[in-house]
C-alpha cells in the first residue's frame, strides 16, 4: 500500500484504501494518482501488484483499471483545484493505459493469474531488470520508455509525488552480538550467507561443523514426488521424518532447540527446487524461511538463488543502486541473471578480473545457468598455483589442488539443501563448474607470470559485489535470527577443509 500521504485532502479522498475489501482497480488508481510523478513510481506500483498476488486477488484488466482511474483522477483534480487541459488528461490516461498494458499483455502473458508464485517471480524479475532473453531485454526498454512518458504526462496535469519512499526499517541484527562479531571478521557477503545458514538451522553448531565432503553421509527419508511446474527441477517431500532427522548432517548433531525457536527436528528444511522464503511487499518485510511461500514443494526449504539473494539482503547488500532494497526481490533473481549481473539489472555486482594480487576471495559468487554458490572461505592458495614454477606448467592447473569452501543450497547428498561444502569435492560432482573454475584458475596462473589470458565466461562466471556506498543499505531481518545470537564466531574459522 502507499506508505505515507502528505495532503489531508488526499487522506480524506482515499481513506478506504487501507481496507482489505477495496477493489484492486481502486487501489492501483490511487497509486497512479499519488505516485506517477515520483522517480520510484514503478516500485510503488509493483509493491501493490505484489500485494494482490500475495493476497490472491485478481489483477485488473487494462480497460477496467483505466475506467476507474479516470473517475478518481477527475475527482482528485477537482478536489485539489488543479488547473489542467482536457487534452493533457486524455494523454495521461492514454499513456497509463500503454504502460499498464505492458504489464497485462507482456509481463504477465501466459501466466495463470491464480499462480501466486509465478506472478511474484515474473513481476520481481521485471522490476529488477531481467534481460536473459531478447524478448525480456526488449520489454525492459518498452517499459522504461512507457514509464518516462507517463511521468511527463503526470507532471503536465499537476500530479506531484505525494508519497514518501517508505524507508522506515529496523535492523534486528544490530542488537545481536554474534552477528556483529561475524560482520567484523569476514566479507559482507560471507557474513550474510553465514547469518542465513545459522538462522535456517537455528543452530550455532551448524557453522562449527567441518564442510561436507565425499565421506559425508547422504540424506535419507526423501522422496521425489514429481516435476516442478517450470518443467525443470524435481519436487521432493519428506517421506520419513525420523530418517531425515537421523541422517541430516546439520540436524542430527544439533542440540535441542530453545522453546521460543524453530525446531528443525520436527519441521526440517531440505532442498526445495523453486523454493523461496516467505516475504511481503513491505519495505520493512523480514525474510521467513520457516513458512511455506508456495513456490516449491509443501515442505520447507529454499533453492540456490533464494539462498544467495537472502544472504545479500540480510547483509545490507543492494542488487542495484537505483532499485529499492526489499525482501520481495528474493523472488526475482535466478542463477542465469547472476551469471551476467550488469546486463540483468544487478548493477551492484560485477564479473571478477583476476590479477597477480587479486585472486579468488571469500564472498565471490559463482554462477552458471541452473545453479549458484558463494565462496565461504579460501585457503592461502585457493587455485593451487603455489607449486607451478613456469608459464608452461599452467596447463597442469587442476581442481584437485583447489583450496576453498563453498556455501549453497543444492540437491547434493540427496537434497540436504543448505550446506557448507569442500570446493573440490563439489567440483568433482559437476563437470560444468569444474571446467569453468579450472578455466578461471588458468587465467589466474597466467597473471602470476605477468601474462594475460581471456576467461571463457560461457560456462560459469565469478562475480563480486561492488561494496560501494550506493550499493549498501539496511540489513533485512531474518525471522528467528535472535535464536543464534550467542554463537562463537571464532569457531567457523577452525571448521576448515578436511
Amino acid at each position: 500500500m502507499i506508505k505515507s500521504i502528505k495532503n489531508s485532502l488526499i487522506v480524506s479522498m482515499f481513506a478506504l484504501t487501507a481496507c482489505s475489501n477495496v477493489q484492486p482497480s481502486k487501489v492501483l488508481s490511487e497509486v497512479a494518482i499519488l505516485s506517477s510523478s515520483c522517480t520510484d513510481f514503478q516500485s510503488h506500483m509493483w509493491d501493490n501488484l505484489y500485494d494482490l498476488a500475495i493476497d490472491q486477488q485478481s489483477i485488473p484488466r487494462t480497460s477496467q483499471l483505466v475506467g476507474e482511474l479516470e473517475g478518481q483522477l477527475r475527482n482528485y483534480l477537482e478536489a485539489n483545484n488543479k488547473e489542467f487541459k482536457e487534452a493533457d488528461v486524455k494523454t495521461y490516461l492514454s499513456r497509463f493505459s500503454d504502460m499498464y498494458s505492458l504489464i497485462n499483455e507482456k509481463v504477465l502473458s501466459g501466466i495463470s493469474l491464480n499462480s501466486k508464485s509465478d506472478i511474484l517471480r515474473v513481476l520481481a524479475s521485471v522490476e529488477i531488470g531481467d534481460a536473459t532473453s531478447v524478448e525480456k531485454k526488449s520489454l525492459n526498454a518498452e517499459l522504461k520508455t512507457a514509464l518516462s512518458k507517463l511521468k511527463t504526462s503526470s507532471e503536465a496535469i499537476g500530479l506531484g509525488c505525494n508519497v514518501t519512499s517508505g524507508n522506515e526499517f529496523s535492523s534486528a541484527s544490530a542488537q545481536q552480538p554474534y552477528f556483529e562479531e561475524i560482520k567484523a571478521k569476514v566479507d559482507p557477503m560471507v557474513y550474510g550467507s553465514r547469518k542465513v545458514f545459522a538462522t535456517a538451522y537455528q543452530s550455532c553448531e551448524a557453522l562449527e561443523l567441518a564442510p561436507m565432503d565425499k565421506s559425508s553421509e547422504s540424506l535419507r527419508g526423501i522422496s521425489i514426488t514429481g516435476q516442478h511446474a517450470s518443467g525443470f527441477g524435481k519436487l521432493r517431500s519428506i517421506a520419513s521424518l525420523p530418517e531425515v532427522v537421523n541422517s541430516h548432517y546439520y540436524i542430527k548433531q544439533a542440540s535441542k532447540a530453545k522453546p521460543s525457536c524453530e525446531d528443525n527436528r520436527t519441521n526440517p528444511l531440505v532442498y526445495d527446487f523453486g523454493g523461496k522464503p516467505d516475504v511481503s511487499s513491505s519495505f520493512s518485510s523480514s525474510i521467513n524461511m520457516f513458512k511455506d511461500a508456495g513456490t516449491g514443494s509443501s515442505d520447507l526449504g529454499i533453492d540456490c538463488s533464494g539462498f544467495i539473494i537472502s544472504a545479500m539482503l540480510s547483509a545490507g547488500l543492494k542488487l542495484s543502486p537505483d532499485k529499492s532494497h526489499k525482501a520481495i526481490h528474493v523472488h526475482g533473481v535466478n542463477s542465469t541473471m547472476l551469471k551476467d549481473p550488469e546486463d540483468n539489472g544487478l548493477q551492484c555486482l560485477k564479473k571478477v578480473q583476476f590479477s597477480r594480487s587479486h585472486n579468488l576471495k571469500a564472498g565471490d559468487i559463482v554462477s552458471k545457468v541452473g545453479h549458484v554458490f558463494v565462496v565461504d572461505r579460501v585457503g592461502v592458495d585457493p587455485f593451487g598455483l603455489k607449486n607451478i614454477k613456469t608459464l608452461g606448467e599452467c596447463k597442469n592447473v587442476s581442481y584437485k589442488n583447489f583450496d576453498f569452501v563453498i556455501a549453497h543450497s543444492s540437491n547434493a547428498k540427496n537434497a540436504v539443501g543448505l550446506t557448507r561444502m569442500v570446493g573440490k569435492y563439489f567440483l568433482e560432482t559437476s563437470s560444468s563448474f569444474r571446467k569453468g573454475m579450472e578455466d578461471h584458475a588458468l587465467s589466474a596462473c597466467y597473471e602470476k607470470f605477468g601474462k594475460k589470458r581471456a576467461v571463457n565466461h560461457s560456462s560459469i562466471a565469478i562475480v563480486r559485489h561492488k561494496m560501494t556506498k550506493e550499493c549498501r543499505a539496511h540489513e533485512v531481518a531474518l525471522e528467528q535470527q535472535q535464536c543464534v545470537s550467542r554463537c562463537n564466531a571464532g569457531a567457523v574459522d577452525t571448521a576448515g577443509v578436511k
